[in-house]
């Protein structure tokens, strides 16, 4: 490597070297020689030989660029030819809810990229959209701001969807989750618990008093954190079911699946075997 950028260092060098005796040595010589010829004959120092020589130059570079880079000349004259604009993202403003994972829910305002008659995927849209960190748009800050230190980041179940359904004559919305991936969405929240508790007060010998502390059990924390978990999952839940009910008009009731059957989620408070109506 060493040995390729030494030969590179050797060959500007060169080349500056080349251009620099060549200009001091020829072109200097030349042009004095020439204008003291036209002084002599008219009186009139010529700067049209100046002009010409370096508008040669910069013709000769100009069409060594061309030929090097194999682009069309006229292309780069025109404004915008060699390299396209991009394209321009039609967002539709959409009402997504977001929650403080104690199960209360807050609209906030989102601009989102749909894909016109993709229900699918906008589907698949707005419940990733619901697992993003959460954030208030600028119309609602003076009116919910209370809110905003309270938000959690929700879980993305959208991995979780396996498949979804929807029945245009009734507006039933079926949507097939993967529970494996729920859980592993819930067990990569993070926690934080203190390591022990104050007791009671027991008294010394001497009258004073004094707390003793006492270490929070495994099974204690564990149960909290499960706890914690289910509660964050609950805020989800709901969170995907008041934003479905307002982005889609057409669907009128939505239904859960795990894995493909009618079945609850394990200690989770949000029946999923339960039809959601829109109210």
């Amino acid at each position: 490597m060493n040995t390729v950028i030494q030969k590179i260092k050797n060959l500007s060098g060169r080349v500056t070297e080349f251009s620099r005796n060549f200009y001091l040595n020829k072109f200097i010589p030349l042009a004095r020689k020439v204008n003291a010829e036209a002084l002599r004959e008219t009186g009139i120092v010529q700067t049209n030989f100046l002009f010409l020589y370096f508008s040669w130059i910069l013709f000769i570079s100009f069409a060594s660029i061309i030929i090097l880079s194999g682009k069309n000349p006229i292309s780069l004259l025109i404004p915008f030819a060699i390299y396209d604009l991009p394209a321009r993202e039609n967002l539709t403003p959409v009402t997504i809810f977001v929650s403080d994972g104690d199960g209360n829910l807050f609209p906030t305002k989102r601009r989102m990229f749909f894909i016109p008659d993709d229900f699918k995927r906008n589907l698949l849209t707005v419940i990733g959209e619901i697992g993003q960190p959460p954030f208030y748009d600028s119309e609602l800050v003076s009116e919910d701001s209370v809110f905003a230190g309270t938000l959690k980041k929700l879980p993305n179940l959208q991995t979780a969807v396996i498949s979804t359904w929807k029945i245009e004559t009734t507006g039933l919305l079926i949507v097939d989750l993967r529970e494996s991936t729920i859980r592993d969405e819930l067990d990569s929240l993070k926690f934080r618990f203190n390591s022990s508790v104050a007791s009671d007060e027991d008294e010394s010998d001497d009258g004073h008093f004094f707390k003793k502390k006492q270490d929070v059990s495994v099974d204690k924390k564990l149960a909290d954190l499960q706890k914690n978990k289910l509660s964050i999952l609950n805020s989800v839940f709901l969170s995907i079911e008041k934003s479905i009910f307002g982005n889609f008009a057409n669907v009128q009731s939505i239904e859960f699946r795990l894995e493909g059957k009618k079945r609850d989620y394990p200690g989770l408070d949000y029946k999923l075997t339960e039809t959601k109506i829109r109210k």
